[in-house]
């Protein structure tokens, strides 16, 4: 009896056991490890090392560069002219952005306070009457007709004011400067000196238009229309190295 008694117990506590066992896992919940390890000897990483982005190695650095050279030289035919043509309007972008101020500055009865008054009451309303002219023909010719036409403009300006410019003294109005002089206040004298040198005027107006007309409008709007957007992300980079290097062949 004894010993049937002491093995009843030993199944009681054998199937309590069991049902402590078997009950976390019924409520949904996993048995706790009887020795679990250190939080540390899970992780094999440091926050650092996660966090770090993985390196390239030289062999993909090397493909993408072959990758790029290739797409240059099927576009070789488009990007060649494009890139002298930005760095020829860039080249004369520069050198007319500082012979214009130079001078309008140094011209008889010029000086620093003539800039204002060009700017103001030269370039702004030039400014406009392009803009209006440029609308107007826009809607009529082409893109690239746009193009030629406006550039041809510019450059028959330039070649006429090269041609004058010997011969500026006899075209300035000296006589008018003087009346004009014994009439208006002194705060006025950029305006008499702006109307005075008025070829000098013309050609600051002309070669302010000339960056912000060529450069930004036509040239960038031209490259849009005949650059594939595929091809962009690649040329027009190297387009702005170019007009980096006509500003250092200009002198600046």
């Amino acid at each position: 009896m004894a010993a049937s008694a002491s093995g009843a117990k030993a199944a009681a506590r054998a199937l309590s056991a069991t049902d402590d066992a078997q009950r976390p896992i019924q409520d949904g919940h996993r048995p706790r490890p009887s020795n679990p390890a250190p939080f540390s000897a899970h992780r094999s990483h440091s926050p650092a090392q996660a966090l770090r982005p993985p390196r390239a190695s030289s062999s993909s650095v090397g493909a993408s560069l072959r990758r790029r050279a290739s797409h240059l030289r099927s576009v070789w035919p488009l990007f060649f002219p494009m890139a002298c043509l930005f760095f020829l309007l860039s080249f004369v972008n520069t050198i007319v952005d500082g012979l214009k101020d130079s001078l309008v500055v140094t011209a008889t009865g010029g000086g620093p306070h003539v800039l204002p008054f060009v700017t103001v009451y030269g370039v702004l309303p030039s400014s406009f009457l392009f803009l209006l002219a440029y609308s107007w023909a826009s809607s009529r010719l082409s893109r690239a007709r746009m193009f030629e036409l406006v550039v041809s403009l510019f450059a028959a300006v330039f070649v006429v004011f090269g041609l004058a410019y010997p011969h500026h003294e006899l075209l300035h109005l000296d006589n008018l400067a003087v009346f004009l002089s014994s009439l208006l206040p002194v705060g006025a004298a950029g305006l008499v000196g702006m109307l005075r040198n008025w070829t000098f005027s013309l050609f600051f107006c002309v070669s302010e238009l000339w960056g912000d007309v060529c450069l930004s409008l036509l040239f960038w709007g031209l490259a849009n229309e005949i650059t594939a957007l595929k091809d962009a992300a690649l040329l027009y980079p190297l387009l702005g190295v170019g007009a980096n290097l006509a500003q250092a062949t200009a002198g600046r």
